[in-house]
């Protein structure tokens, strides 16, 4: 019966080290889940502001905006004035 025991022992140990990394690899490919989805979710934010800001800064849009609350328009007519005969 003794000449069983360290056999026994060893694979029990080696059965123990092999659960331990087994649950392990899960609890890390959980967590990576759980960052992916986590990354995902920052990543479409990101997106968003981004079109928000585009539409916030479109040229169109500006130029509605000083139109409508600063009462800004195109000149009709342009006046320059020539300060040297050279064209700068």
């Amino acid at each position: 019966m003794r000449r069983y025991i360290w056999p026994i022992l060893i694979i029990v140990a080696l059965a123990m080290v092999h659960l331990y990394i087994l649950t392990s690899s899960v609890s890390l490919k959980y967590d990576l889940t759980g960052k992916k989805m986590e990354f995902m979710k920052i990543y479409k934010e990101n997106k968003n502001l981004g079109c928000q800001t585009a539409r916030g800064e479109s040229l169109d849009r500006v130029e509605k905006t000083a139109a409508a609350k600063l009462d800004m328009f195109y000149p009709e007519k342009m006046n320059y004035i020539v300060i040297s005969g050279e064209a700068r």
